[in-house]
């Protein structure tokens, strides 16, 4: 089993962040050079855990993950390949997850990612048919990927997958492109599953320039531990706030109210019990 202090390294190699447009429409709300400078902090707080731990990270990108996510990635594209040449310069694999739509109207610049090596993992998200893409079109457009299939795969509800004819088309069959089922319909299979956290708990760097220790979380200032504009002496400050966390990474929270009104439909059904836990018990601090 791995130690308290393994448990909490692990936690801060996978890092999402949520790109969002400013109301001036300028740029993104998160300042670039702080994001950066964020990365180049934490890159170093964990070498500290490495050399205390006694761990040998000779593969960074094998354990570091850093997934890019939001609606607006693309809008301001010099400012993104700031972020990404940043956050890969500290030691930490990018993965960026799109819809089809999404996929389909961004494909240049996403291939453009690719062939820069911004990127190392890109995923497709299909899981409704209301993409006006054929499948003749999609099926040129993943040729086109082909030489970038490392790191690319389709994950999909099986319904839609079948409807863009992913299963005989040229590019899939040809290569090794990976195809998968995406997590909602396991959910939908196995609706009161409840995950240890520790399987999935990640480091959010929110729009909102806060730091947070899980996706259930986001939007709680109280639960936030630190920002990426904070002094090079916030890092002990987000050391401290998270050691309490390590429980329920490794048990999963405690769902003792079965009757709670949850408040959104995106989380995981036992992140949305526990969110609506945490904002019932306590309007001040979470922990």
């Amino acid at each position: 089993m791995k130690s308290v202090k393994e448990q909490l390294v692990a936690s801060l190699e996978r890092v999402q962040v949520v790109l969002k447009s400013n109301d001036s429409n300028s740029g993104y709300t998160l300042d670039v050079d702080s994001v950066v400078k964020w990365f180049e902090k934490l890159d170093k707080w964990l070498e500290k855990y490495y050399e205390e731990i006694g761990q040998v990270n000779l593969v960074y990108f094998k354990n570091r993950n850093v997934e890019i996510l939001g609606n607006e990635i693309f809008c301001y594209e010099e400012d993104l390949k700031r972020i990404l040449r940043g956050v890969k310069n500290y030691h930490f694999a990018v993965e960026m997850k799109f819809d089809l739509n999404y996929f389909v109207k961004n494909f240049s610049t996403i291939l453009n990612c690719k062939t820069e090596r911004l990127v190392d993992n890109i995923s497709i998200i299909i899981c409704d048919t209301e993409c006006s893409i054929d499948k003749e079109n999609l099926d040129r457009l993943l040729c086109d990927m082909i030489p970038y299939y490392s790191g690319f795969k389709i994950i999909g509800s099986y319904d839609a997958l079948m409807h863009y004819g992913l299963f005989s088309m040229k590019s899939v069959c040809s290569t090794h492109l990976d195809l998968s089922m995406v997590d909602g319909e396991l959910e939908r299979l196995y609706p009161n599953y409840e995950k240890p956290c520790m399987n999935k708990i990640s480091t959010i760097v929110y729009s909102d320039g806060y730091v947070y220790p899980c996706e259930g979380l986001v939007g709680l200032k109280n639960a936030a531990i630190g920002k990426i504009n904070a002094g090079s002496d916030e890092m002990k400050i987000f050391e401290e706030r998270r050691k309490p966390l390590l429980e329920w990474y490794k048990d999963g929270p405690s769902l003792e109210n079965e009757d709670i009104i949850v408040e959104s439909d995106e989380l995981p059904y036992y992140c949305r019990r526990h969110r609506a836990q945490l904002i019932e018990q306590s309007k001040g601090n979470c922990f």
